[in-house]
């Protein structure tokens, strides 16, 4: 009885969150790609199809492929443009109820656009009592590789509260093909969360001091740091994320995101964290 007991209470503490189709195996649907000649000639994809994935949505699904080539399994997905300027986006969100470090998973990138190296991005926030409160944020830019290789994103609490939703917003790129219909094919496999962290970090990837001023704002914002950034982006709290470069000037300008709360990460040469701030936009007038 007392093992009984026990079992019991460890099962009922057992941290868990919802199974988001985190390795892209099951499929809603699946039909004849638009671009066959084009995925197979240009760029070694057999027998490619559009498909809905289970779990996740997207904005089109013409640029989402179901493909046999993944790093495990059956399956992995290629998010890329379609049309030549279209860029594809797909999100999942689900429940969760405790605490991961990091977001782990397997990529391969193949790039070709009108104006250099494309970039694509993950981000992934944690939150409480629906969307109120944003317990986490984390994201990952995508630089081009032909074979898979490992990535992580890093989650940055920014409260000690437990979670329950989580959500994932992935993008292939912000730029266009050069010549092609299809381009900036991401390859995504094996999505997972790992760690567990107890409360807030103490520290981030460096020593660096920034700060960010005005503060709220609905017009431009500034930023002073003692390191060297590479990477800005400015995320809601459903994880929706809008990247900017960083300039000499030390300034964004951010006149075009509705008033709420926003988190702006910096990052550094690797893509990696160095320090999240919360920003407040203010209404107009």
């Amino acid at each position: 009885m007392k093992n009984l007991i026990l079992l019991f209470c460890l099962v009922i503490v057992i941290p868990s969150f919802g199974q988001f189709n985190q390795g892209f195996e099951t499929w809603d649907s699946t039909y004849q790609h638009s671009y066959p000649e084009q995925m197979d000639s240009l760029f070694n994809v057999p027998n490619p199809k559009h498909g809905t994935v289970k779990k996740w949505t997207e904005d089109y699904n013409y640029g989402v492929c179901q493909t046999t080539d993944s790093y495990s399994g059956k399956y992995a997905i290629i998010l890329h443009n379609w049309y030549g300027y279209a860029n594809t986006t797909i999100k999942s969100s689900d429940t969760i109820s405790y605490r991961p470090q990091y977001l782990n998973g397997h990529f391969k990138y193949i790039t070709s656009t009108y104006n250099g190296l494309a970039t694509g991005l993950i981000s992934v926030a944690l939150t409480k009592n629906g969307n109120a409160d944003t317990i986490a944020t984390g994201s990952f830019q995508f630089d081009s590789t032909l074979s898979y290789a490992p990535f992580q994103v890093e989650l940055q609490y920014l409260s000690n509260e437990i979670p329950d939703s989580v959500h994932i917003i992935i993008t292939n790129a912000y730029t266009h093909c050069m010549y092609n219909v299809v381009c900036n094919l991401l390859y995504l496999d094996d999505l997972s969360f790992s760690g567990t962290t107890s409360g807030l970090k103490d520290h981030l990837l460096s020593d660096a001091e920034i700060d960010i001023y005005p503060n709220p704002t609905n017009t431009f914002l500034n930023y002073k740091s003692t390191a060297d950034i590479h990477g800005i982006s400015v995320m809601d709290s459903r994880g929706r994320t809008i990247n900017y470069k960083p300039n000499k000037e030390n300034r964004i300008d951010v006149s075009a995101l509705n008033p709420g709360v926003y988190f702006v990460q910096f990052l550094n040469s690797k893509q990696q964290l160095l320090s999240v701030k919360r920003l407040v936009i203010t209404p107009n007038g």
